[in-house]
């Protein structure tokens, strides 16, 4: 284990077949915890939270950069900064959100609402709720709609109309949609066991299935969108990383660690890029585990400290705005960090 900071290490390796790692003075392997890779690959320890606000006295459940920042705390939508509640979402999931011509978008489960500039809140559609929404082109979608497999759009150009011919289904293999995800112009659908790639073919017909990959994830909230690509927590226990709509896996190293976690509990996985150090920390909460992955360097370490007890790192929630990381408290308290 490395702690504190180390410039550099080198370790020329040994060409010898003999090799005992169990008897050498030297480990042919160094064990990286809690901290981060700088771009040119030396070590530097993560730094300590600094607290920022507080938000009502829930546990901060998502983050959003967009104007000044928004914090839900539980299912309450605040100002990053402020104490007087906007809105409350009608759902019990973890929000998703989305922007469309400057407003932002929320569902967490229930009813859609767009939020605008001035903190007014608008219902987007009423009659079904919607987990998880995005826009892509000019249209806003919803999923899932009605059932497990189905997924709805807005007419061209207005998010407030739901034409009811406007849904389609993903392929009815044994799972629900876990996920929704926009990367470039191609919409991803994350279900239980494959993921389809769905693209914008214009006509009546608008959405169109382009691909299938099969490798699906049981715990929708570990999809990140990062380094122009797509990762995820996989139906098999392994982590993925999206390369030429191929999934390809990229947690080998770390796979004796991930058999800790119970099978009852990946679904509570999830993730965030934290594109400043240039990482994807994913949770596994009930467990009390952070893998860290540099997407740079293709490299793996574990966050798992915080003060000086290697407890839970209580992160629920992250966000980058104006050049400042930002992250939700866990635990019921509220309270929004920032890196000290």
């Amino acid at each position: 284990m490395i702690r504190g900071t180390t410039q550099q290490i080198l370790l020329p390796p040994l060409l010898r077949t003999d090799w005992d790692a169990a008897e050498a003075s030297v480990p042919d392997v160094l064990e990286l915890r809690n901290g981060t890779m700088t771009l040119r690959g030396q070590w530097r320890k993560r730094p300590g939270f600094a607290r920022h606000s507080t938000a009502g006295t829930e546990a901060i459940t998502a983050l959003i950069p967009e104007d000044t920042g928004y914090v839900i705390s539980g299912q309450t939508v605040y100002r990053l900064g402020e104490t007087t509640a906007i809105t409350t979402l009608s759902g019990n999931e973890r929000a998703t959100w989305a922007v469309d011509k400057g407003t932002v978008l929320l569902t967490n489960g229930g009813v859609p609402i767009a939020l605008n500039s001035d903190d007014e809140t608008i219902t987007l559609v009423s009659d079904a709720p919607a987990q998880f929404i995005e826009t892509l082109d000019s249209y806003v979608l919803l999923a899932p709609y009605g059932n497990p497999t189905r997924f709805r759009w807005s007419a061209a150009g207005n998010r407030n109309s739901y034409p009811p011919a406007n849904f389609n289904d993903v392929l009815r293999e044994r799972g629900s949609i876990r996920m929704m995800k926009k990367l470039r112009r191609e919409l991803y659908f994350f279900c239980d066991h494959h993921i389809e790639i769905w693209v914008d073919v214009g006509g009546e017909l608008v959405w169109g299935r382009r691909d299938v990959i099969r490798k699906g994830t049981p715990a929708g909230h570990s999809v990140v969108v990062a380094n122009d690509t797509l990762y995820w927590y996989g139906d098999d226990g392994d982590f993925y990383g999206l390369n030429a709509n191929q999934a390809q896996n990229i947690s080998q190293v770390i796979r004796a660690t991930l058999d800790t976690i119970a099978s009852s509990n990946r679904a509570a996985i999830y993730g965030f890029d934290c594109r400043a150090e240039h990482v994807i920390r994913w949770f596994a909460p009930i467990e009390g585990l952070c893998f860290t992955y540099d997407y740079v360097h293709n490299v793996w370490w574990f966050d798992d400290s915080w003060h000086n007890g290697p407890i839970r790192l209580p992160i629920a929630s992250y966000m980058e705005l104006d050049g400042r990381a930002y992250m939700g408290d866990y635990n019921a308290t509220g309270r929004v960090y920032t890196w000290s």
